[in-house]
């Protein structure tokens, strides 16, 4: 350990944000106090970030910084180690927003549903390709919804466990024809517009379920790991 012990630590304990103190207390269930300071003080450093700007979006960032790090200067038993209890601290320790839940009525709500899918995403520890992703499948399934009779609904719901992620469940979805007078042309080209939605929506995520609503349209459930 002798590459960190020079890292200078000025911080005290408040000073250290929330996701500080438990990857630091993690890490001491591998290694020593000053040991595990100095190898996350100098994980931060290399990521332009300090124990008090360290927040939950940048902790698989900086917990894969951590094992390469340890299995560089401590070797593979211990990094293995780190990598076991850092999983813990982003899984099952790191808080977790409530499900957030947008009616979806006109172009204004989609836009919005976009971003605060997109937002979800990025503060889950997504990397940004990935979160526009996610909220491309957003913006599909909300063009269903406009398209189809009567409200619908898209709700964001954060994962924790057993891993990190983010599900997208759009509900009241009438895939295909509906109940509005249309043309057997109009009603082909919904058809197709829902097909493509959810195919784009298949290869984007890691899980896709369409299943029966209990309002008598569709729900389809999305999910994307981080």
């Amino acid at each position: 350990m002798s590459d960190l012990a020079d890292v200078p630590m000025s911080w005290g304990d408040d000073d250290e944000s929330e996701s500080y103190q438990v990857f630091l207390d993690h890490l001491v269930s591998c290694i020593d106090q000053l040991s595990a300071r100095s190898l996350l003080d100098w994980c931060l450093r290399e990521l332009s970030l300090s124990p008090t700007t360290f927040d939950w979006a940048r902790s698989i960032e900086v917990a894969d910084l951590v094992e390469s790090r340890a299995r560089e200067l401590m070797g593979r038993n211990v990094a293995n180690c780190l990598v076991d209890v850092l999983q813990n601290a982003v899984t099952r320790d790191r808080p977790v927003d409530p499900p957030e839940e947008i009616p979806i009525s006109d172009d204004k709500d989609l836009v919005y549903a976009r971003g605060a899918a997109q937002e979800l995403a990025i503060r889950m520890g997504m990397k940004r390709g990935i979160a526009v992703r996610i909220a491309t499948v957003v913006s599909e399934l909300s063009r269903i919804i406009l398209a189809s009779p009567g409200r619908g609904r898209i709700v964001l719901v954060p994962l924790a466990s057993p891993l990190p992620g983010v599900k997208i469940i759009a509900t009241e979805i009438r895939l295909g024809p509906t109940g509005r007078e249309r043309s057997p042309r109009e009603r082909k080209q919904a058809e197709r517009d829902s097909d493509f939605s959810l195919l784009v929506t298949g290869r984007l995520m890691d899980e896709l379920v369409v299943e029966p609503s209990a309002e008598g349209g569709t729900t389809v459930i999305a999910v994307k790991y981080v």
